[in-house]
């Protein structure tokens, strides 16, 4: 219920849903994670980036390390599940999405979140490590580097910017002249 009232741009209604999904007993540590995930994002559509940066930092272990939101073996009954699921339904369409929620996938997009968060509050320094962290975990992700490459520019490091959207075979990169005027 969260996701879909994220995608419904119902921001109040997805904290909710995942506040309410933290709430319940002996719940799966992938959904948790899904949980904190999820209400982090609502927050930040409610521009509550401090509660948003408690439920990311919830794995935290130190300045640059988290805590694996869930194990292999955590992992691996919840997709036999869904693969179940996907055979009496017969619509494997959604399957492929829960089988990539690996556990170094969910930390590196753990470390891109924060690393997102830190740079929307102006804190790139404390950005940059962690987005360095998540690209190591997901060097193809988009996201993880369109943070790089925003960090990247709010440094004043435009080549480095630019090198990065070279490499991200996912995102067209049309050479021109950009023209900057001063105001």
């Amino acid at each position: 219920m969260a996701y879909i009232e994220l995608e419904l741009e119902n921001p109040i209604k997805a904290l909710s849903a995942a506040n309410s999904l933290l709430q319940l007993p002996d719940c799966s540590k992938i959904y948790v994670f899904l949980g904190h995930i999820y209400a982090a994002e609502a927050l930040c559509l409610l521009n509550r980036p401090g509660e948003a940066g408690a439920h990311l930092s919830a794995y935290l272990l130190g300045q640059e390390d988290f805590k694996l939101p869930f194990a292999q073996e955590d992992f691996d009954p919840w997709r036999m599940n869904m693969s179940s699921d996907c055979e009496e339904t017969s619509d494997c369409s959604t399957g492929n999405a829960r089988d990539s929620l690996k556990p170094e996938e969910a930390r590196g997009a753990l470390f891109a979140n924060l690393a997102a968060l830190f740079a929307t509050q102006g804190h790139y320094d404390q950005a940059r490590p962690f987005i360095q962290h998540a690209l190591t975990l997901l060097p193809s992700n988009v996201q993880a580097t369109i943070t790089a490459v925003y960090i990247d520019l709010m440094v004043g490091r435009s080549q480095d910017a630019v090198a990065r959207l070279k490499q991200c075979t996912r995102v067209s990169f049309v050479p021109g002249r950009l023209e900057v005027r001063a105001s």
